[in-house]
């Protein structure tokens, strides 16, 4: 005998679930993996975009180095010094000062106008920032330069002057007094000093007064006393 299915419908019958049911969840199997394909292609987007950004930083950083180095090359003392010469504006130097993140010049001229003069020169030759200071007695100009420290532990005051010492092309009388080199040189031995110094390597270890003395002002022939110390 056979069983007559009164309760089903007539037809193929789908057990454990019915084929809207698995269509439903193919679709959403489907849609998942494809947020998953989206999501990766905006986290690559997002990481090539973080690449881009780190490499022009890089670039920029590398660039302005390059360029910061280029132009401290350019406006070491012994340059400046020569430039000036070369500008016939040496016999005006009265002071070089050199420490931390600067080296200044100061120029002394007999009146006001002249300094204002040399003033408006100067930002154009050297491209730096100046001052001036004018009173009843003095008319000083101030050229500030960019200047930096270089740590090196192989360089110390003494090896220092044993090697300015044993310059042969140096003719100036050196002496090592509490831990300090004292000289005096006319501008030319002044500019070969630096020279000398820049070559070693060694300028931007020790910082420096240079001051002229009063008592050669008027003269043709200018000596200026040098102290070169260590950083403390």
């Amino acid at each position: 005998m056979f069983e007559v299915n009164f309760l089903n419908k007539p037809g193929f019958q789908v057990h454990g679930g019915s084929l809207d049911e698995e269509q439903s969840i193919l679709k959403v199997n489907k849609n998942n993996s494809s947020n998953k394909i989206n999501n990766n292609s905006d986290n690559s987007g997002y990481y090539y975009l973080v690449l881009i950004v780190l490499i022009l930083f890089a670039y920029i950083y590398f660039f302005n180095t390059a360029a910061f180095k280029k132009e401290y090359e350019k406006i070491y003392p012994a340059n400046v010094l020569s430039i000036m010469q070369i500008n016939n504006s040496e016999h005006d130097i009265v002071n070089i000062k050199i420490e931390a993140d600067f080296f200044t010049i100061v120029n002394n001229y007999d009146n006001s106008s002249i300094a204002y003069y040399k003033q408006a020169y100067f930002d154009s030759l050297f491209n730096t920032k100046s001052f001036l200071s004018i009173d009843e007695l003095y008319n000083d100009l101030f050229l500030e330069f960019n200047w930096y420290i270089l740590e090196d532990s192989s360089w110390d005051i003494e090896s220092l002057f044993e090697k300015i010492n044993s310059e042969q092309s140096l003719s100036l009388n050196v002496d090592f007094l509490n831990r300090k080199i004292i000289s005096v040189a006319d501008y030319e031995e002044l500019i070969l000093l630096f020279n000398i110094l820049n070559r070693l390597g060694v300028d931007h270890i020790f910082k420096y007064e240079i001051e002229l003395f009063r008592e050669t002002i008027e003269s043709k022939k200018k000596y200026y006393k040098i102290i070169i110390s260590e950083y403390d």
